[in-house]
């Protein structure tokens, strides 16, 4: 009696260890499974032609001895070199951001380039009179001027370069409905100030119409919106506005600049 009790208890150790074995074999299998899957999804390298498209011209470089890293260096961050993933970094906030001051810079010193200008006493009046020299390019980025006290730049950050040529409208509230006030482009530089003259700029609700579709069906880039409307208070007409436009595919910015 003793021996098979004896012999049925080795043969419940031997079955418990074969299901003991078999279940560590599972969940290595499983481990192994998962860690594959992770390495596969993880596992992108850099192209160096990336940094000449339009989307990652002028921030994005690649990561000295990390294949699978790019670097941003409008944010200053590290990221996976995931072309999705890095197109989806383009339209974070903090990336707008980021290029915003990058961009920022040319802006003012464009600025201050026009001041000069002014300040040396060459007035738009002259330039249309035919007193001095200046292409049509160079009279409309004179938007610090006292004829035009309303000026825009619009500026692709995907790019960091101006958006030139884009259908810039303006329109003014009167009477609940909006009216339109005058049309144009933008020149080689980005800018357009010519839409009203100061004797008509007067205090109110006013709004700048951009058509953006047409400049990024030229680009051949999908977008996400085909118009870009900003809507802003005028309330001391006799000072300056300058409504700058920073611009991407799937995301954009605005502020008052001086």
């Amino acid at each position: 009696m003793e021996e098979i009790n004896e012999i049925a208890n080795d043969v419940m150790e031997e079955a418990n260890a074969d299901e003991s074995e078999s279940q560590h074999s599972t969940d290595d299998y499983d481990e192994l499974e998962k860690s594959s899957c992770q390495g596969k999804y993880h596992k992108q390298s850099y192209r160096k032609a990336w940094e000449s498209l339009p989307d990652f011209k002028g921030w994005l470089q690649g990561v000295v001895g990390q294949k699978n890293r790019a670097f941003c260096s409008y944010c200053q961050v590290t990221l996976f070199a995931h072309r999705l993933s890095l197109l989806k970094h383009t339209c974070t906030i903090k990336h707008q951001r980021a290029s915003q001051k990058a961009l920022l810079k040319i802006t003012d010193d464009d600025d201050l380039g026009l001041n000069t200008v002014s300040s040396v006493g060459l007035e738009v009046e002259e330039v249309m009179e035919g007193q001095i020299d200046a292409s049509p390019s160079k009279s409309m980025n004179m938007a610090h001027s006292s004829a035009f006290p309303l000026s825009t730049h619009v500026l692709d950050t995907s790019k960091g370069q101006p958006v030139a040529q884009l259908p810039v409208s303006l329109y003014r509230l009167i009477d609940s409905r909006w009216t339109l006030i005058n049309e144009s482009v933008t020149n080689q530089d980005g800018r357009c100030s010519s839409l009203i003259q100061k004797q008509e700029f007067v205090a109110g609700r006013y709004k700048l119409h951009f058509d953006t579709d047409r400049y990024f069906e030229l680009e051949r880039k999908e977008t996400l919106y085909p118009f870009v409307e900003i809507a802003f208070d005028v309330h001391a007409p006799l000072d300056h506005y300058h409504i700058p436009l920073l611009l991407s595919a799937f995301g954009y910015s605005t502020y008052r600049g001086s």
